[in-house]
């Protein structure tokens, strides 16, 4: 399942789906670095939907990267706040 189709589904939904203006879809990649692609999705629901319908894609959009076998990593830090004790 592409972004694309993500956003259609979203706009086929029978809750989220009127208040889709404009189907969601992929523009572009925006950045590539170590810590990862970064893309654009461009698309428009009812101002006073905003954070439903985009709480919702994003769900969905993860869950689809997820079946494709895409998983997200988030970075992993170890932080030492005083030496390791000495084992003699």
């Amino acid at each position: 399942m592409s972004i694309d189709d993500v956003g259609a589904a979203l706009a086929d939904d029978p809750v989220f789906g009127p208040a889709v203006l404009e189907v969601p879809r992929f523009m572009s990649v925006t950045g590539i670095g170590t810590d990862g692609v970064r893309v654009l999705i461009w698309g428009r629901v009812r101002a006073t939907d905003r954070f439903g319908a985009e709480g919702v894609f994003r769900g969905r959009l993860l869950a689809a990267l997820s079946d494709a076998g895409i998983d997200l990593v988030t970075a992993q830090r170890v932080q030492l706040t005083e030496p390791a004790p000495v084992v003699s």
